[in-house]
């Protein structure tokens, strides 16, 4: 369950952020604490941890490198957790589904057998030719 808290750190008097129960929370200026599948719990810097943000649908994840395993890990970020990483100066990305996903399509869909065809004439010199130059007169 995803729930954002900040709670006080009564030892230090700093705050920690909750963001997930086990994924991020931050607990001093600057310094964030991950967890890393393999490793646990790892402390890295806003310079570690990279938020992307999806334009066309408005989703968001973090990343970041293990420090210890070097293991990429990406989990996903509410609109809250995007604000809070951004706040604690972490780098964001933003970027767009491909166009492809809107393009229609006429005909039928690509078989594996067509892809063993596409092979085989591609191995065969004469017909590559032949297919490039109708290609050509076109």
């Amino acid at each position: 369950m995803w729930a954002d808290r900040l709670t006080p750190n009564l030892r230090n008097g700093s705050y920690v952020l909750w963001i997930s129960s086990f994924a991020l929370r931050q607990i001093c200026m600057g310094t964030i604490r991950a967890t890393c599948p393999d490793c646990g719990d790892v402390d890295l810097q806003n310079h570690d941890v990279r938020v992307r943000v999806c334009i066309d649908t408005d989703e968001g994840e973090y990343r970041f490198r293990c420090p210890t395993c070097a293991m990429l890990t990406v989990k996903p970020a509410s609109d809250r957790t995007v604000d809070l990483l951004m706040s604690a100066g972490v780098h964001m990305d933003e970027w767009r589904l491909p166009a492809e996903l809107k393009e229609t399509h006429a005909g039928l869909r690509i078989c594996h057998d067509d892809i063993i065809d596409f092979h085989a004439l591609l191995a065969d010199d004469a017909a590559t030719a032949d297919a490039l130059r109708r290609l050509a007169e076109a």
